[in-house]
């Protein structure tokens, strides 16, 4: 249990909500929020605050509060462990102006908050195919165009036409190519820039095969993947042909816990929780495994979860 009193007591941010107050009104947010039940693993503490945005102009406020603290936005936070303590704002767009689904001349016209499934499901209803193997990674497409997030083989990369961006007070579209994206990688990383829309280029294909495709990557996944429990998925990025799951199991730490954090016995390239598990829970059975496998096979692992 993480003592929110010790952080209450040296607080240095309650003159934000006057601020807040007067130069925003109608912005959206909570104090001391418990991050924990945020985050997908269902680890974290608390944040000063927590932003919801509804429109450019209270994303423009909130970008403009850097000033003062540390600003993050965190979507859906399905690939996020939240640390104890936040000093400063998360913040995230809100679903019902910015988890649209549409579709154009070329496929999907999808807002940043829309999740993954929400989309799979109206590929279905309109006959496009090519989403089938991303249709289950939790989460938003927003975050997962910052993460060029991927599964069987396929990255979400392979699918965009433009993403809109706000950056430095505009608007912006990109092209894929602006992108730069890489395995697991764009150039939307660095935080400059807040997704706004994502466009999907898809093509046409018959409901029957589609439906059997996405029935088929759902089985997949739930044979392969511990869903019974809270996790972040992936903890660490492949390598080239180091496989995380496969060097962690030969390392012998599949089943390894710590607190109520364990390497998922179902999957060893997964971190879940069991019930109870805290940041240092994250924090120490990160290291360990890190140390082991770098002990064991001299490969250094990189995290994939952001912790923040």
């Amino acid at each position: 249990m993480i003592d929110i009193a010790k952080y209450k007591e040296k607080d240095k941010l309650e003159f934000l909500n006057c601020y807040i107050k007067e130069n925003s009104p109608r912005l959206q947010y909570e104090e001391w929020v418990d991050t924990s039940k945020i985050s997908s693993m269902k680890v974290g503490g608390f944040s000063r605050f927590f932003a919801t945005i509804k429109n450019l102009e209270e994303l423009q406020f909130v970008l403009s509060l850097e000033k003062f603290c540390k600003i993050k936005i965190i979507g859906k936070a399905s690939n996020i462990v939240f640390s104890d303590f936040y000093e400063g704002i998360l913040f995230s767009l809100s679903e019902k102006d910015f988890a649209y689904v549409g579709r154009n001349e070329i496929g999907m016209v999808c807002g940043a908050m829309a999740r993954m499934s929400k989309i799979n499901y109206a590929a279905l209803e309109w006959s496009f195919g090519g989403f089938e193997k991303l249709g289950y990674i939790p989460g938003s497409i927003g975050g997962g165009i910052v993460g060029n997030c991927g599964a069987f083989g396929s990255q979400i990369s392979n699918l965009v036409d433009s993403v809109k961006v706000f950056h430095r007070g505009k608007v912006v579209i990109l092209s894929k190519n602006e992108c730069e994206f890489d395995y697991r990688k764009s150039r939307f990383q660095n935080g400059e820039y807040i997704i706004l829309e994502v466009i999907l280029k898809l093509k046409n294909a018959e409901k029957e095969k589609i439906q059997r495709t996405q029935k088929e990557y759902l089985c997949k996944r739930i044979g392969m993947q511990p869903l019974e429990l809270p996790s972040c998925g992936s903890v660490f990025k492949r390598d080239g042909e180091v496989i995380p799951a496969k060097i962690i199991d030969d390392a012998g730490l599949k089943g390894e816990q710590i607190g109520g954090l364990e390497v998922s016995k179902k999957h060893s390239g997964y971190i879940v929780n069991t019930g109870g598990g805290t940041p240092s829970d994250f924090q120490e059975l990160v290291e360990k495994i890190k140390n082991k496998v770098k002990e064991k096979y001299n490969v250094s692992l990189v995290l994939e979860i952001e912790f923040v």
